[in-house]
């Protein structure tokens, strides 16, 4: 039988790792992996949702009455909102509209783990640029990464995964930095939870007014606990916004989301109530692992951030173990997403039983290394040294090319001097957790293929 031959996919596309939703969790434990609202809806959402229009007719494509309603929230027309189903579809549409082959999208590294695939659907360049040692936004850093070739830049308050936040002040100083011919997406999914003081708020203080580049995202699904409805939006200047409403699927929000999102807007005051108490979880539980010795940096989201470095595979494993799905990001750290009141002890319990057995280095903030660090002489990919500095310069991800991917495909089949190792050469940097290869770059991961995609299996895809 003739081996299958399926259309050609772009290489970029095959060997990128898609989106990980949060482990589900079962009867007995707790989920903590996707930041979600653990209270049920209000009733008078409930009400709005059992009293939607039919389904078997279209909703509005324009989610004309929710943009209204936001509009008259903040205080702008409602061509100046635009509604799609969660903030992440927003940030697809802008950079699909801003960006294409030969451009750039930067934003910070650890951050949001879709971001990287934004610029690659896009057929642009992505450039991460390392968070700083307490785990926050180095905005001067990122204003230093634009270049010509610049289109987009993402700045993600409070940081998912890590939580601290951006001022208003240094965005205020970064904005003027940037080319206003450059589109910056201020992402605040999580600005309801925010209670320091100094922490910037794009809403608030309407800096899409004072600068037309500045578009802000918000979502429903967070603090509003509409996550599974699928409904966030974006405040800004209506011809940008119309950019991204061209490159928008139609009829993606449905008209359950739409009015459970109007609905939440009435019961504002009663959603906060909630918030004000994951907030006060969120404290419980920060300060709970400081005392335990956990470096956690300040957490302004509904999650917290332990910075495990190579120990976070172990350290997660012991979490399930104990009934709680928590997020794991390997060789970098894990987030534990506030819950329910009885996940805090649980929680608390578990963490000082599981930290690694050297925590003076585990525990520190982990960092890309530099492409001149020596492989480690274990199994996991990420280098053994803990930088608790950035690089000098940021690190691009760069999509690979067809040829590039194949040849690759042939190196990592070749022999090796010992048979548990293999070589390969890294066909860009497409591996979100591996943010240290170059492209072209040979190297050898003893007992492993190489941390990124395995090319071999993405070679069958193009065949």
């Amino acid at each position: 039988m003739s081996e299958e031959i399926l259309p050609r996919i772009r290489a970029e596309i095959a060997a990128l790792p898609p989106y990980r939703q949060g482990k589900q969790a079962g009867a007995d434990a707790f989920k903590l992996s996707s930041n979600e609202n653990p209270f049920e809806p209000l009733p008078s959402v409930v009400t709005a949702l059992t009293a939607g229009a039919p389904i078997n007719r279209y909703p509005d494509a324009t989610a004309a009455a929710l943009r209204a309603r936001i509009g008259e929230r903040y205080g702008v027309a409602p061509d100046a909102v635009h509604v799609a189903s969660g903030s992440v579809a927003i940030l697809y549409q802008l950079v699909q509209a801003a960006a294409t082959v030969g451009d750039e999208v930067v934003y910070a590294w650890r951050s949001f783990e879709a971001y990287p695939g934004l610029p690659l659907v896009a057929g642009a360049t992505g450039v991460q640029v390392p968070l700083t040692a307490d785990a926050r936004h180095d905005l001067d850093a990122m204003a230093a990464a634009i270049t010509d070739r610049t289109r987009v830049v993402i700045v993600c308050t409070p940081n998912n995964p890590t939580g601290p936040i951006v001022t208003s002040a240094e965005f205020a100083a970064f904005v003027e930095k940037v080319p206003r011919d450059v589109l910056i997406v201020l992402d605040e999914a999580y600005a309801e939870f925010v209670t320091a003081p100094d922490a910037v708020d794009g809403l608030a203080e309407r800096i899409f007014e004072a600068h037309p580049n500045v578009v802000v995202l918000r979502t429903f699904s967070k603090a509003y606990g509409l996550a599974g409805l699928r409904v966030g939006y974006a405040i800004g200047n209506p011809r940008v916004l119309d950019a991204a409403r061209t490159t928008a699927i139609p009829l993606s929000v449905t008209a359950a989301a739409e009015g459970a999102a109007i609905a939440s807007l009435d019961a504002e005051e009663e959603l906060r109530a909630r918030v004000a108490v994951i907030v006060e979880r969120r404290a419980e539980l920060r300060d709970g692992l400081r005392a335990q010795g956990w470096d956690v940096p300040d957490a302004q989201g509904n999650f917290v951030w332990l910075p495990t470095g190579e120990a976070t595979a172990d350290v997660a494993a012991a979490f399930e173990e104990a009934g709680l799905i928590v997020r794991a990001f390997p060789g970098d750290g894990i987030r534990i997403s506030v819950g329910e009141a009885e996940s805090l002890p649980r929680v608390l319990a578990v963490a000082p039983r599981s930290a690694p057995d050297a925590p003076g280095d585990a525990r520190r903030p982990r960092f890309a290394c530099r492409p001149s660090c020596a492989r480690p002489s274990s199994a996991r990919p990420s280098c053994a040294r803990p930088h608790v500095r950035p690089p000098a310069r940021p690190l691009s991800v760069r999509p690979a090319s067809h040829g590039a991917l194949a040849g690759a495909a042939r190196d990592a089949r070749r022999p090796t001097q010992k048979a548990r190792g293999t070589w390969h050469k890294c066909v860009g940097h497409l591996d979100i957790r591996e943010p240290a290869c170059v492209r072209g770059e040979r190297h050898r991961t003893p007992g492993i293929v190489c941390a990124h995609p395995p090319l071999r299996s993405a070679k069958r895809r193009l065949a």
